[in-house]
């Protein structure tokens, strides 16, 4: 039985709680926030026995095993090395860090340490995109030549709060950019070859819809885009020579079809009670109970791919953070 701690105590962790009643071998020990009545208010919502008032007070209590990160993006450096360097297994929010040199520093530590890590991008667990690999490796839909992904919300942009602060790691291509950017990964399961991108952007530099074009190098072709300030149509098509698969919501998705010469011939879904966050907990507990460092199907490599790929498409949109300067 792992104990896990929960460290950040907002909507995201709120979430990722809820869904944890269905984890095996595994319960929520404590939670930690900058403000103890908030840490308190979380524990007794969730029925959670510990709750603390600062990160490194949890972090010293031995019988934490695994800490599940819900901060912001720009505090994930931070979080992730001081829970690594207190001997606590990792399981992080997206995007796991600001930039591939962080992310990097985060994996040695880990390696070091012999300490689990892994970032939490949900989406590879989901059960509908194990049916479509299985689909696509059945030859369903033949060889695969495009895929299309875009996924948008329209955010409060005001100036005063996060989601327009550049010093706090705002912007569309690390806040969504980076679900159509693994998503194609899973499918494509190559290195780009080569990438563009046009984006509607702050004064800042802040990016808020962005046009993404990448080959890789194995031919297949993408468009992506992301946006925090419309409404997208948060669909994805996986084009094959012999047909293609469409996904609503593709970012957790509960649905998928097959669609041959324009007719649904064949459709699978999830019908899960929990939002998902449950899959990517189970993994974790899973992997840290067999003595693995690294989930098999969210490898370090594939999230050094990604941060990788954000750092080029920032750099030709001139998009730089406080952390990219060290």
């Amino acid at each position: 039985m792992l104990n896990w701690g929960i460290l950040g105590a907002g909507w995201i962790s709120n979430t990722f709680v809820s869904d944890f009643y269905k984890v095996e071998n595994a319960c929520i020990k404590a939670v930690a926030a900058r403000d103890l009545q908030r840490a308190q208010s979380f524990a007794e919502k969730h029925n959670i026995p510990l709750a603390y008032g600062n990160y490194a007070e949890m972090l010293q209590n031995p019988a934490i095993d695994v800490v599940y990160i819900g901060t912001t993006h720009n505090f994930h450096y931070e979080h992730v090395m001081m829970c690594l360097q207190a001997g606590k297994h990792v399981l992080c929010e997206k995007p796991i860090t600001i930039n591939a040199r962080e992310f990097q520093e985060l994996t040695q530590e880990a390696k070091k340490r012999h300490l689990f890590l892994m970032e939490a991008m949900w989406t590879v667990f989901f059960p509908v995109i194990d049916q479509a690999k299985k689909w696509i490796k059945a030859g369903k839909i033949g060889d695969i030549t495009f895929i299309e992904a875009s996924l948008g919300w329209r955010l409060d942009m005001n100036p005063e709060r996060r989601n327009a602060n550049i010093k706090l790691g705002a912007g569309a291509i690390l806040d969504i950019g980076t679900y159509p950017l693994h998503f194609g990964y899973i499918f494509a399961q190559s290195d780009v070859k080569q990438s563009s991108i046009m984006a509607h952007q702050l004064p800042s530099g802040v990016d808020l819809t962005e046009s993404i074009q990448v080959e890789y190098e194995n031919g297949i072709l993408a468009q992506y885009g992301s946006s925090v300030e419309v409404n997208m149509t948060n669909v994805a098509t996986i084009m094959g020579k012999e047909g293609c698969l469409v996904f609503n919501d593709f970012h957790s998705p509960r649905k998928v079809s097959l669609i041959k010469e324009g007719k649904v011939v064949e459709t699978f879904e999830d019908n899960r009670e929990t939002a998902g966050y449950n899959y990517e907990a189970q993994e974790t507990t899973d992997c840290i109970i067999k003595g693995q460092l690294e989930s098999r199907l969210m490898p370090h490599s594939t999230s050094s791919r990604i941060l990788s790929l954000m750092d080029n498409l920032r750099s030709k949109i001139h998009l730089q953070y406080e952390a990219d300067r060290y």
